[in-house]
């Protein structure tokens, strides 16, 4: 950043010095230099390079002020001056950082017509365009990037697509556009799936449904669409048939971790503390160095009021930067629930940091 601010500098100067050089005076009877124009006219392109440089340092200096509407102005205008997809796509950044999406947007399609085989500016133009309200018009460029890719990388594409969608929430938009796509690619059970997930985020637990119905109707065998659908049916609360999905999934995989702490996670949602405490053991004795784990079946002992095997648990996280402030404070709780103050009060002691510092 220092040394294209004194590129800028520089250009901005040797742009003035043209401008000054480009006039010159005449004498007037009280001795007072009168300015007039060169009969040279200054070459276009110079005025043209140092408005762009104008813009481009006007802009850096208003966002370190942290003035983002005065950066988006300024980026916006070196946009449109510089051929470069690089300022385009700053320019579409921090506009759609300010949330001005008419602004963005132009921007960003400034940006692909400068690199019209760039993905990235592909995906920006569509995402900004849903956010706009207009799923239909985004269409066009989220196919564009998908195809790319090509079918190999279809699980990958839909995957973050579906990630890139709703951050924070998934608007009605947002879920529009992955129907829509879905709909373009009805043989493609990634983009069943990606619809499902963004569905059951969105709480819309009956479309989610549906469309994991059409992804294990074309392929029955994919385990992604038969995890997310139990989570579905747990949420949308049908317990048994939630838990029963993942048991069979087990029985099919039972040395799967992964899935096993999946059915363990659900059988905690539930309030089955003693068959997922029953889950835990398991996940641990498959990976026996796995803190989390040990950490996980730690705070279903405590529920459960498993306070020796707990203790146990907690003393093997002692030695773990990421876990031990959280050790000591569950054993301090564990010596309070058995009034056991001056223990309680060692372990608590030992905490310097984090949420359970006292």
């Amino acid at each position: 950043m220092k040394t294209r601010s004194l590129k800028v500098l520089a250009v901005v100067g040797v742009a003035c010095a043209v401008l000054v050089t480009g006039c010159a005076g005449v004498k007037l009877q009280d001795g007072v230099a009168a300015p007039i124009f060169s009969e040279t006219p200054v070459d276009p392109a110079v005025g043209r390079r140092a408005d762009l440089m104008f813009q481009l340092l006007a802009g850096e200096i208003a966002g370190k002020r942290g003035d983002v509407d005065e950066a988006m102005l300024h980026y916006s205008e070196a946009s449109k001056l510089s051929d470069s997809p690089d300022v385009a796509a700053r320019a579409a950044r921090i506009a759609s950082f300010a949330k001005d999406y008419e602004v963005a947007l132009a921007s960003a399609q400034r940006w692909l017509s400068l690199e019209p085989d760039s993905e990235e500016a592909q995906q920006a133009v569509g995402l900004l365009l849903v956010r706009m309200g207009r799923p239909k018009e985004a269409l066009e460029h989220f196919k564009k990037v998908i195809d790319k890719d090509g079918e190999k990388n279809y699980e990958v594409s839909f995957a973050r697509l579906s990630l890139t969608f709703g951050r924070e929430s998934v608007s009605d938009d947002e879920l529009e556009a992955m129907n829509l796509l879905r709909k373009a690619y009805p043989d493609v059970v990634y983009a069943q799936r990606a619809y499902a997930e963004l569905a059951y985020r969105k709480d819309q637990y009956g479309s989610a449904l549906a469309a994991l119905d059409d992804a294990l109707r074309l392929d029955p065998k994919d385990q992604p669409s038969h995890i997310l659908k139990n989570r579905v049916l747990l949420a949308s609360g049908k317990v048994d048939a939630a838990l029963q999905g993942m048991k069979k999934l087990l029985l099919e995989s039972p040395d799967d971790p992964e899935l096993r702490h999946g059915y363990a996670r659900m059988l905690v949602q539930a309030k089955r503390y003693e068959q997922a405490l029953s889950e835990y053991e398991k996940i641990t004795r498959m990976n026996p160095d796995d803190l989390d784990v040990v950490y996980s079946t730690a705070l279903l002992e405590i529920e459960l009021k498993h306070y020796d095997d707990a203790r146990s648990n907690l003393k093997k996280l002692l030695d773990s930067p990421h876990h031990n402030n959280e050790a000591y404070y569950y054993l301090g709780r564990i010596e309070e629930e058995q009034k056991i103050y001056d223990q309680a009060i060692s372990w608590f002691a030992r905490i310097h940091r984090g949420e359970y510092f006292l």
